[in-house]
């Protein structure tokens, strides 16, 4: 009886939402002259199911394959034109950049980006350019990346003298790359290595995680009622919390240093620097710490965690491929081992060296180490 009355609601609730989507379409106005192909299409869900069973960007590439370099799908409530095609490319991403700038409106986009106040997914405008410059001047300018350099060769040090100490024994490289690089990134955005590091990448993870793939709410965004049934929203808010309380504690050390006189311009991080300009004032758009928290997060381990992955499974390929064999791993230890035993510190030792013989390889193998992951 029970299994009869769930199936009745779902029916029901299936019923309104068909009805309630027809009314929709059928009062906005139409602009389907002017749309590319498209594939087969089912109603409520439209195109969804020809993304189901491979990953995404497999899936379009097949559609590309038949439809042509541009055609558009409908996914729920929204229209997606998809192009795969380097001059059409060009023109969305050059010629007509200003008109496509817009960033889609994101359930976990709202969440991480403290509603959309990152630099990611901000809507485009004075807001945006204003953050843009920001990171741009003193966080990618030649002068300030050129100030990271040491912090740069401590971590890439501390890597490596950590694969010699160990000895000739199995070492999960692309962990260890991965681990490295998003020290680096916090190193340059806070200033030191956090000390819940390990757990806020842990978390970072678990949100990219969640966030990954097509949503259900973000494809039907007119009903609420799905983030109670598909739980995402409480699911994003309660790691978004633990995230939130350890950006809180950084800040604050950071302003206990500032106060003390520990910080000068020429030692700013990323957040000493946007803590500053919070307490100068003079800004168009005034920061508030959650404007702060925002950039912090999406400069720092969230966007290593999403593009760190895809380098060093390149760089865990190409190492191991390079690495393969007794022969190969005694000449890598001894050719290290010989440079750590030249010098006492890293400084008297060009980095370059280490950097030159450990990925000289990769350019070839990233090609092969992306074939494997993702094809």
């Amino acid at each position: 009886m029970e299994h009869h009355i769930s199936l009745s609601l779902i029916i029901f609730f299936l019923t309104l939402f068909y009805l309630f989507t027809k009314l929709k379409t059928s009062t906005s106005p139409h602009t389907n002259n002017n749309l590319p192909p498209q594939p087969w299409k089912l109603p409520l869900i439209g195109h969804l199911h020809h993304l189901l069973g491979s990953l995404p960007h497999i899936a379009l590439t097949n559609l590309s394959q038949n439809l042509g370099p541009i055609f558009h799908l409908r996914l729920g409530e929204f229209t997606f034109v998809v192009i795969s095609s380097p001059d059409l490319a060009k023109q969305v991403m050059k010629t007509n950049d200003l008109s496509l700038a817009n960033r889609p409106k994101l359930l976990s986009a709202e969440i991480v980006g403290y509603n959309y106040t990152d630099v990611i997914f901000s809507p485009y405008g004075e807001y945006w350019r204003q953050m843009r410059k920001i990171c741009i001047l003193e966080l990618l300018s030649a002068k300030k990346v050129g100030s990271f350099k040491s912090i740069r060769d401590q971590e890439s040090w501390s890597l490596v003298e950590c694969m010699v100490n160990k000895g000739p024994v199995t070492i999960n490289l692309t962990e260890k790359i991965f681990s490295t690089i998003n020290v680096i990134a916090t190193r340059v955005a806070v200033g030191s290595r956090c000390k819940d590091h390990g757990m806020l990448v842990e978390l970072i993870e678990q949100l990219v995680s969640l966030s990954g793939g097509f949503d259900v709410c973000d494809l039907f965004p007119s009903f609420k009622v799905l983030h109670l049934v598909t739980g995402m929203r409480g699911k994003l808010m309660r790691i978004h919390s633990k995230i939130d309380k350890m950006l809180d504690g950084i800040i604050s050390d950071h302003q206990e240093c500032r106060a003390g006189g520990g910080r000068t311009e020429q030692n700013e991080d990323l957040l000493d620097v946007l803590l500053r300009l919070k307490d100068d004032g003079g800004l168009q758009f005034p920061l508030t710490y959650d404007n702060i928290k925002a950039v912090i997060l999406v400069s720092t381990p969230l966007t290593c965690s999403v593009k760190s992955r895809f380098e060093t499974v390149g760089l865990g390929w190409g190492s191991g491929s390079k690495l393969n064999g007794p022969a190969r791993l005694r000449t890598f230890f001894f050719s290290r081992a010989k440079i750590l035993s030249s010098s006492s510190t890293h400084k008297k030792t060009p980095l370059t060296r280490l950097v030159f013989k450990f990925c000289i390889f990769l350019p070839i193998l990233v090609l092969v180490c992306v074939y494997k992951q993702y094809f």
